[in-house]
């Protein structure tokens, strides 16, 4: 639930930029508030991979993270599109809903049954 919690909040701060009369807000919601919502979402992400995956954790692990690498090469090209299209208010507003596309996946995330003690994980 964390990480979708966390998703919930980056996809808010992202939203909320486009409301941001200056720069300083605009730091806020993006750094702050989009920031602290990633950073819940990204790394328990990788705790539940490295549950399930005792044998093969680091080739789970790269996988699993490669989507970044593969969303830094093809977000700036679709940013780029929106902003053309849709100025930055409005791009801020298309992100936020881009974000929440991490929501439905969050819910599939549990511990396995195998675990006795997931802190030894965190």
């Amino acid at each position: 639930m964390v990480t979708f919690w966390g998703g919930v909040v980056a996809s808010a701060g992202a939203a909320l930029c486009c409301i941001a009369p200056n720069v300083t807000w605009l730091a806020v919601f993006w750094g702050g508030v989009h920031g602290l919502g990633f950073a819940f979402a990204n790394t328990l992400f990788q705790v539940v991979v490295n549950q399930y995956f005792e044998k093969h954790r680091a080739t789970a692990s790269g996988i699993a993270l490669s989507g970044a690498c593969v969303g830094s090469l093809a977000f700036p090209i679709m940013i780029e599109a929106i902003l053309d299209k849709f100025a930055l208010s409005g791009g801020f507003l298309i992100l936020g809903g881009v974000v929440m596309h991490v929501l439905p996946p969050s819910l599939l995330l549990k511990a396995p049954p195998w675990v006795e003690n997931p802190e030894e994980y965190a």
